[in-house]
C-alpha cells in the first residue's frame, strides 16, 4: 500500500511538473521564433530604406528577362546570403533588382514578386521558402526577400536545446521527486507499520486470556458433576483472565481518547505542589507493598495554568511505572522544580536501565523492552502519558543510565499549561 502511494505521489508530481516544463519550453520556443522573425523583418526594412536612398544602381531590366547586377558597395546590409531587394512599379513590373552574394534565379524573383503583390506587407512565403517585407511608395513597391532556412535552422536549434534541457530537467526532477516522495511517505509508512504492530500486539494480548478462558470452560464442561468448590481454581482463573481483558480494553480506550482531542481542555491556575503531594500520598501504599520508598522533593507554592485531571493522570502514570519497574527495597525519587519560564517534574527509579536503542521507542503503543512479554503490563501507559502531555502543551522526555537510573521528566511552560 505504501509503495503504491509512493508511486502515485511520484506520478502526480512528475505529471504536474511535466506540464509546467512543457508549457515553459513551448513559450520559450514561440517567443524565440517571434524574436528571430522580428529581427529578420528589421533587417529587411533596413535594406529597403538603404535601397530607397540610393540612385538606381542599374537600368530597369526588360520585362521578359531579369538581369540583376550585384552591387557590393551598395551596403544594403542584407541579413543572409540568399537575399535580394526588388523595386517594382505600382502595377507590378520589375524595374530593378539588387541581390547579395547568392545567385537568385529569374523565375524565383518573378514568383516571389507575384506572391507578395497578392499578400500583405510582411510575411512568409512558405511555398517559396522566403520571408519578405514590402513598402509601397508613389514610384512603386520596394520588396526585400531572404531565405527562411536560417530562421528554420535557428528555430530547430532552439527546439533541440529545449528538448535536451527538458530531458535533463525531467531526470533531475525524477530523482528529486523520488527523494521527496520518500520523505513525504516516511511518516505514513511509519504509521502503517505502527498500525500493523498495534494490531498484532493487541491480538496477542487478547488471544492469550481468551485461550485460557476457553480451556477453563472446556475443563468445567468435562466435569459436569463436580461442585463449584471443586472447580474453584478454574473459575478463579477465568475471572483473572477476564479482568486482564477488561484492563487491556480500558487501556486501549484511554489510548484512543488521548489521541483524539475533541476540544481544548479548560486550563486553570493550579497548585502543582499540592497536587503532587496528594498523588505521592495516594500511591505510597502501592509502593509500600513492594517495599519501595517514594522520596518526594517538592518545591512549595508552585503554580501552573493547566488541566488538573490530565496533569494528574500523567504524573500518576509515571510514578506507577517507576514503582512497577523498580526492584524491592529500592527508592523512587519525585522532584518538582520551578524555573523562570517552566515547571519540571521528574520521576527517577533504579533497577534495570533502558537500552539506548529502546529509548526512542519507549513511548510507542504496546512497546515493551521485554520482547517475551513476561513482564506485567501492556506497554500502553507511557503512550497514553505522552499523548496527554501533548494535549496540554507539555513535553515528556526520558533518560536512562546505570549511574543515574531511569528518569521521566514532564516539562511545562508557564502560562501555556
Amino acid at each position: 500500500m505504501v509503495k503504491r502511494l509512493k508511486r502515485k505521489f511520484i506520478y502526480i508530481n512528475m505529471a504536474l511538473v511535466g506540464i509546467v516544463v512543457i508549457i515553459m519550453f513551448f513559450l520559450i520556443c514561440f517567443f524565440s521564433f517571434q524574436a528571430e522573425k522580428k529581427d529578420t523583418f528589421a533587417h529587411l526594412d533596413n535594406a529597403i530604406s538603404r535601397f530607397e536612398g540610393k540612385d538606381a544602381p542599374f537600368a530597369p531590366s526588360e520585362p521578359d528577362q531579369i538581369t540583376p547586377t550585384p552591387q557590393p558597395d551598395a551596403g544594403l546590409d542584407l541579413p543572409f546570403i540568399y537575399s535580394f531587394v526588388v523595386h517594382t512599379s505600382l502595377d507590378g513590373t520589375i524595374l530593378e533588382v539588387y541581390q547579395g552574394e547568392g545567385d537568385v534565379e529569374d523565375a524565383m524573383v518573378t514568383s516571389a514578386v507575384e506572391y507578395v503583390l497578392n499578400s500583405g506587407d510582411n510575411g512568409i512565403a512558405r511555398e517559396l521558402g522566403l520571408i519578405y517585407s514590402r513598402r509601397t511608395r508613389h514610384n512603386g513597391h520596394y520588396i526585400a526577400f531572404t531565405s527562411t532556412v536560417p530562421l528554420i535552422e535557428s528555430m530547430n536549434n532552439t527546439i533541440m536545446i529545449c528538448i535536451s534541457l527538458s530531458l535533463v530537467t525531467f531526470l533531475i526532477l525524477l530523482i528529486v521527486s523520488e527523494r521527496l516522495a520518500h520523505l513525504a511517505i516516511s511518516p505514513v509508512d511509519k504509521a502503517w507499520q505502527g498500525q500493523k504492530q498495534f494490531i498484532e500486539d493487541a491480538s496477542h494480548d487478547l488471544k492469550t486470556p481468551l485461550t485460557v478462558i476457553l480451556a477453563n470452560n472446556d475443563i468445567l464442561l468435562s466435569h459436569r458433576n463436580n461442585t463449584i468448590e471443586e472447580e474453584r481454581k478454574w473459575i478463579e482463573s477465568t475471572r483473572e483472565e477476564t479482568v486482564k481483558m477488561k484492563t487491556l480494553i480500558e487501556k486501549m480506550l484511554d489510548l484512543a481518547k488521548s489521541e483524539v482531542v475533541t476540544q481544548e481542555p479548560e486550563l486553570k491556575r493550579e497548585s502543582i505542589s499540592e497536587l503532587l503531594e496528594s498523588i505521592v500520598l495516594e500511591l505510597d501504599p502501592v509502593a509500600f507493598e513492594k517495599n519501595i520508598t517514594i522520596n518526594a522533593y517538592i518545591t512549595k507554592d508552585v503554580f501552573l495554568t493547566t488541566h488538573k485531571e490530565t496533569y494528574s493522570k500523567i504524573i500518576q502514570s509515571l510514578i506507577e511505572n517507576a514503582i512497577k519497574y523498580s526492584p524491592e527495597n529500592a527508592n523512587v525519587d519525585v522532584r518538582l522544580k520551578e524555573e523562570s519560564k517552566r515547571v519540571t517534574i521528574s520521576v527517577t527509579n533504579t533497577g534495570d536501565t533502558i537500552p539506548e536503542k529502546d529509548l526512542e521507542h519507549i513511548f510507542e503503543r504496546f512497546y515493551r523492552i521485554d520482547k517475551s512479554r513476561h513482564t506485567e503490563g501492556y506497554g500502553l501507559g507511557l503512550a497514553i502519558a505522552k499523548n496527554l502531555a501533548g494535549s496540554i502543551s507539555a513535553e515528556l522526555t526520558v533518560s536512562s543510565s546505570d549511574k543515574e537510573g531511569t528518569t521521566f521528566t514532564l516539562i511545562s511552560k508557564k502560562g501555556k499549561g
